[in-house]
C-alpha cells in the first residue's frame, strides 16, 4: 500500500471523527429545543426567530450528513482499492 494511500485513509477517518462530533454537538442541541419553545410561549423570540433557527439546523445537520456519507463511501473505495 502506497503512503499517499494510507494518508488518504487516515485523513478520511479524521474527517469522519470529526463530523461525527459535530453532528453530536447539533443534535445535542436539539435536546434544548424545549427551552427554545417555552422562550417562543413567554414572546422572548419571534417565530420567524424559531423557524430560521429550525431551518438553520436541519441545513447544517443535512450539510454534515452529506459529508459524513461522502467520507464513508471514499474510505470504502479506499479499501476496495487495497484489497
Amino acid at each position: 500500500m502506497s503512503l499517499l494511500i494510507k494518508e488518504q485513509i487516515i485523513e478520511r477517518f479524521a474527517n469522519v471523527a470529526r463530523e461525527c462530533r459535530d453532528l453530536e454537538q447539533i443534535l445535542a442541541t436539539q435536546k434544548n429545543l424545549f427551552t427554545v419553545i417555552q422562550a417562543k410561549e413567554n414572546n422572548l423570540i419571534t417565530m420567524g426567530d424559531f423557524l430560521d433557527t429550525r431551518i438553520g439546523d436541519i441545513k447544517l445537520i443535512a450539510v454534515l450528513m452529506t459529508r459524513f456519507i461522502d467520507d464513508i463511501y471514499k474510505l470504502k473505495k479506499d479499501f476496495n482499492e487495497i484489497l
